[in-house]
């Protein structure tokens, strides 16, 4: 079996992932879904996944934590905070009414330099694979699929 060049092994594991990740998500759904189904209708809330009498698996029900929900916000936030249970945070977006000067931080509608705070730069902090089309990747390998008898083995042949 030919080996794959890592761009040939990365597009066909993501390609194959896509593809098989789709299928799966479809397959866990209505497995969920008619779980949910049963044990609503007060039936069984597990069952195995049975593949040729073995089981490799099992479908359960999950259920909600019972506890008490705020139904007037407004009573609920000063009862809370008389028994010390609110905790203040910035609002949401806050960071875009500052910008960076020389750089230090300042308020955008005043100008004024804030001593609470300190510029954190652009920096790299992760990257990503693209690749939007699946069917186009294992198009590409062609009969390099076919002819050696399917994706599976020119990923165990690895890169």
């Amino acid at each position: 079996m030919e080996k794959l060049t890592n761009d040939e092994y990365l597009a066909l594991v993501v390609a194959v992932d896509k593809t098989v990740a789709a299928k799966a998500k479809e397959a866990k759904g209505a497995a969920c879904a008619a779980m949910v189904a049963q044990a609503m209708d007060g039936e069984s809330d597990r069952r195995p996944i049975l593949v040729g009498g073995a089981k490799v698996g099992e479908v359960g029900a999950s259920y909600s934590k019972p506890g008490p929900v705020i139904t007037d916000m407004g009573k609920a936030i000063e009862a809370l905070r008389e028994k010390g249970l609110t905790v203040e945070v910035p609002a949401k977006g806050w960071e875009e009414h500052f910008t960076a000067v020389a750089g230090l931080v300042a308020d955008k509608d005043t100008a004024e330099l804030v001593e609470w705070a300190e510029w954190d730069p652009k920096r790299v902090k992760g990257a990503a694979v693209r690749i939007p089309d699946s069917q186009a990747v294992l198009d590409a390998f062609g009969t390099r699929i076919a002819d050696g008898g399917g994706a599976l083995k020119l990923l165990e042949a690895g890169a």
